[in-house]
């Protein structure tokens, strides 16, 4: 079955030029020139999935997620906004709203799609879990998802599945990307390990936490320990006892 998008746009052009896109993608597609009219036609035949303006007439996006999310019908739809604003304040609004993630005009068909697509995905994987408490499966990532971090005052989001290691800094917690870069962030290591998901990540120490996909070997070390050797870096982590038993079932050594 086809999935729905609701395209919720003033600007002619943009509006043609993604329900173009996005049929050719094999989806179905509702059309919005306004806020209000989105407000409308979402509730009145719920879409899969939102892409919203935020500076439009009537009702600008933020107003448009603010009444959806009070309404039990739509309060679950994955909703991307996709505008032409890109300070870093405009991002934390955005946001904070509560929205599934923010693109940037001019956007990239190739990473609008992709990003439609891990959306969706997302929302099955939900609706597949609900005998595990609602609110936990949706604070949890998914290792398809993107996560919106600030340094020195510049947000910007990484990819969760390419985060290889974060390491605790007191208050803050250091993130290692596969490409070697590193981005400190004031978030603890125990809120990391709340929101990464579980199959993929795993604490090794009381200060550590690593990508599983990540490892590149694994070996024996003292006092029934062990030693792994991560991928892109070559970094060494020791794996403190009370993790090693929980490491070998989720690696099934």
């Amino acid at each position: 079955m086809q999935k729905k998008i609701l395209v919720i746009e003033d600007d002619l052009n943009v509006r043609s030029n993604l329900k173009d896109l996005l049929e050719e993608a094999g989806y179905q597609v509702t059309l919005a020139h306004d806020g209000n009219e989105g407000i409308v036609a979402a509730k009145t035949n719920t879409p899969d999935l939102i892409l919203c303006d935020i500076m439009m007439p009537k009702s600008n996006g933020y107003k448009v997620k603010s009444n959806l999310s009070k309404s039990d019908s739509t309060v679950d739809i994955p909703f991307i906004f996709l505008t032409a604003k890109s300070t870093i304040e405009d991002m934390r609004k955005g946001m904070l709203t509560g929205a599934d993630d923010y693109i940037v005009k001019p956007y990239r068909a190739k990473e609008l799609l992709e990003t439609i697509k891990v959306r969706l995905r997302r929302k099955e994987e939900i609706k597949g879990k609900l005998q595990i408490d609602k609110e936990t499966v949706q604070n949890k990532f998914s290792y398809d998802d993107r996560v919106l971090i600030t340094v020195k005052n510049q947000s910007f989001f990484i990819n969760i599945s390419e985060i290889l290691s974060i390491i605790a800094l007191s208050e803050y917690t250091q993130i290692e990307l596969n490409d070697g870069s590193k981005h400190v962030v004031r978030k603890l290591l125990k809120d990391w390990e709340h929101l990464l998901p579980d199959h993929e990540f795993i604490r090794i120490h009381r200060s550590t936490i690593v990508n599983i996909n990540g490892i590149k070997k694994i070996e024996s070390w003292f006092k029934r320990s062990m030693k792994i050797t991560m991928k892109f870096s070559e970094k060494e982590f020791i794996v403190s006892q009370r993790f090693t038993a929980k490491i070998k079932s989720n690696l099934g050594l």
